[in-house]
């Protein structure tokens, strides 16, 4: 093997690790965009249940496949079974295959170097070399359904969508480097937070762009699939809250702000208190944008995302 030059550092090893169950689209976008930027041997996907097959290239990709427990599941629960999966597979990513660090996220979500700092992914995931653990700066991408179409699943989805919201519950711990976990780093359920007394980092230079949302006929029939495998009414109620969101943002639209200044001020609301950086991200309490009982921040992408995803 040909030693790196002198100063100049080797290339890290970057593993990408996602779990889906029924969402073909996403997943097809998930394995061309990580497969981009790391390489498709690089990407490992958990397949919630063995009661389906996906229609998504995963050519190259690492496949995973779990029996499904129990037809009807509580969305908690899920997430909890899902994230200790994830967890098993993490150990052995770092353990056993000696990789350097791991992207971790829900197959709908997309870490991205940010676009006006000419960085590759190799640069930016060493941000979490001095903290083991890395907050995203997360971008939860929506529909405004009064100015937008649906959307074209053939196009580039960011160049379709100009409208986001800033909230603490997609600035998500989607990076961990490998001293990170040696040392005890772990995620609890859904990946929002670290599991432990971690001072909180957020990105400086990656974002994470949540797509889920980015679609309303797209979240209605992913989630009419949800609702017919629920239980206890976990996913109706998430479905409630998530339409009055897709109501409040194109009644809002015209107070959205631009991203840079509204990412600085959510950056430092998530880390710090009074000054005094925290161990527990903070919610959102000082936005233009009032969603769940936080103040997140409501704003207009630019076109520095179009086409860097996929």
């Amino acid at each position: 093997m040909t030693e790196p030059a002198a100063g100049r550092p080797s290339a890290p090893r970057i593993a990408a690790v996602t779990h889906v169950r029924n969402d073909d689209f996403f997943l097809n976008l998930w394995a061309k965009h990580y497969g981009r930027m790391i390489g498709r041997e690089n990407c490992f996907v958990i397949l919630d249940g063995d009661d389906w097959t996906p229609l998504a290239d995963l050519s190259g990709v690492h496949v995973t496949v779990l029996p499904r427990p129990r037809a009807q599941m509580n969305r908690v629960r899920i997430d909890r079974r899902m994230q200790n999966e994830q967890l098993g597979l993490i150990a052995r990513i770092f353990e056993e295959l000696k990789y350097d660090y791991v992207i971790k996220g829900d197959c709908d979500e997309y870490v991205v170097p940010d676009p006006l700092q000419s960085l590759t992914i190799a640069d930016a995931v060493r941000e979490a070399d001095l903290v083991g653990a890395v907050y995203s700066s997360g971008i939860n991408v929506l529909h405004d359904t009064v100015r937008e179409p649906g959307l074209n699943p053939l196009q580039d989805v960011m160049s379709q969508r100009h409208l986001a919201v800033l909230s603490q519950g997609y600035c998500k711990v989607n990076l961990v480097s490998r001293p990170g976990y040696e040392q005890g780093i772990r995620t609890n359920a859904g990946g929002h937070r670290v599991a432990g007394a971690l001072p909180v980092h957020a990105s400086q230079t990656f974002y994470m762009l949540h797509l889920g949302w980015c679609d309303v006929p797209m979240w209605q029939e992913r989630n009419q699939h949800r609702i017919a495998f629920d239980r206890d009414g976990s996913f109706q109620t998430y479905a409630d809250t998530v339409a009055k969101l897709f109501a409040s943002v194109s009644e809002s639209a015209d107070r959205a702000g631009p991203l840079d200044p509204a990412m600085a001020a959510a950056r430092t609301e998530l880390c710090f208190t009074d000054g005094v950086r925290v161990s527990n991200a903070n919610k959102f309490r000082r936005g233009n944008f009032a969603c769940e009982g936080n103040t997140d921040y409501l704003v207009r992408l630019d076109q520095r995302f179009h086409g860097c995803i996929g």
